[in-house]
């Protein structure tokens, strides 16, 4: 007689082999697109108490010849994308299962799936999550026309949705490209006409990492993009930018723990000027460039946040706004590359294509390595994950570090 292991096993290569649009490793299987609460956004309220698991137990319910029969397995199949870089930086292509070598806490794990990032049999279940605020306003329209060819590129088992900074699920997951493209453009010209977001970005991705998948997502991805000003609010203090005291009620740490629950790759977009990793002279210098460029866009801007007409743009107040501009970016891009995915900079509205073009490439070609941990147990612990390619220790491979299983409930 089969173990369970080996029962699901066989299950999860079969529905490979065949096809099937949609592969859930655990938890009740999902084959409709529209699946998500209408009140979406609803778990922000809930943030301080324990959420309830939505698959209850990790169980799999497969129907049997008899319709009073049922097969219940109850297995743990972790899947972890990762991307190849010889020391060139450049991607490494066609390597096989035997290639890899994978370690949960040290502890040797069996590779039991393996496939290619562009594989149409393994379906992607991507949220596109668009800040569309005032401040991104100059990236708006460049963005949303990139995102259209995004779509037609998907594989015909992908599915996407798209989520605002107003914690608005404006289109749930769906395989239509025809209707996608159409909620975009809505979007586009609900910008240009003055009917802007509300800049609740993390809201929007902690709603979106709480409620948006679950056990039928094998691939979860979140492309966000957004310059991330919710968590800092902006006061005149004697001329100087300052953090406000409101806030969401939850933390940036409550965002990493939230990703590490879904296994979600997130990859961010950060429209405007970098700030990162150059000289607090060269920040002060691209400081006044971004308010020239977003007040030109939108000359109504410096009554709301950029330039208020009670505070002077001195040399004291650009460079408060460089170190703004530079946490801001720096906490975005930390997120992308805690869940083992990658920032894009879009310093000009028409490089848009470009960098919605380098995310899907970079999906394409990263390696889906599945195993069964050898600790089942679900403890709501964090474990690390290591991931190497035998021989090949020059070799650096970009992926999932930590994750945690949650508790099972009783």
């Amino acid at each position: 007689m089969l173990n369970r292991r080996t029962f699901h096993l066989i299950l999860v290569i079969w529905w490979i082999g065949c096809g099937f649009t949609i592969l859930s490793v655990s938890g009740v299987a999902q084959f409709n697109e529209q699946r998500r609460p209408e009140n979406f956004g609803s778990s922000l309220n809930k943030i301080d108490k324990k959420k309830e698991d939505k698959t209850k137990s990790q169980k799999q319910y497969i129907d049997g010849a008899d319709d009073n029969e049922m097969i219940r397995v109850e297995t743990t199949l972790i899947i972890n994308d990762v991307l190849v870089f010889d020391k060139q930086g450049k991607p490494v292509k066609d390597l096989k299962k035997d290639d890899f070598i994978v370690k949960e806490d040290s502890k040797p794990q069996e590779i039991e799936v393996f496939s290619f990032g562009d594989s149409e049999t393994i379906p992607r279940s991507i949220v596109l999550l668009i800040d569309y605020s005032g401040s991104q306003l100059p990236y708006i329209e460049t963005s949303i026309e990139a995102a259209k060819v995004l779509v037609d590129k998907l594989n015909p088992t992908d599915r996407l949705a798209i989520v605002t900074d107003s914690v608005e699920l404006v289109q749930d997951f769906t395989r239509d490209k025809t209707l996608l493209k159409e909620k975009l453009e809505s979007l586009k010209k609900n910008a240009l006409s003055g009917s802007l977001g509300q800049s609740r970005q993390y809201s929007a991705l902690m709603a979106v990492l709480n409620e948006m998948f679950d056990s039928s997502d094998i691939r979860p991805i979140i492309i966000f993009q957004t310059d991330g000003d919710e968590l800092v609010f902006l006061k005149k203090e004697k001329n100087i930018l300052v953090q406000n005291s409101k806030r969401p009620n939850f933390s940036y740490d409550d965002i990493l723990t939230a990703t590490e629950k879904t296994r979600a790759t997130i990859y961010t977009i950060i429209p405007g000027l970098s700030f990162m990793s150059i000289s607090t002279d060269e920040q002060i210098k691209r400081a006044k460039k971004q308010l020239e460029n977003n007040e030109k866009a939108f000359n109504e801007m410096r009554n709301i946040v950029f330039k208020p007409d009670n505070i002077k743009v001195t040399e004291t107040f650009l460079q408060s706004m460089a170190q703004l501009y530079n946490r801001q970016q720096s906490a975005i891009a930390a997120i992308a590359k805690f869940t083992g995915g990658r920032t894009g900079y879009l310093e000009k509205p028409e490089q848009a294509d470009q960098v919605y073009s380098a995310i899907l490439a970079d999906i394409n070609l990263r390696y889906l390595i599945g195993y069964y941990p050898t600790n089942q147990e679900r403890n709501g612990k964090r474990r690390n994950v290591k991931t190497e390619v035998r021989g090949h220790p020059e070799y650096t491979v970009s992926g999932r570090k930590t994750y945690v299983l949650e508790e099972a409930n009783k």
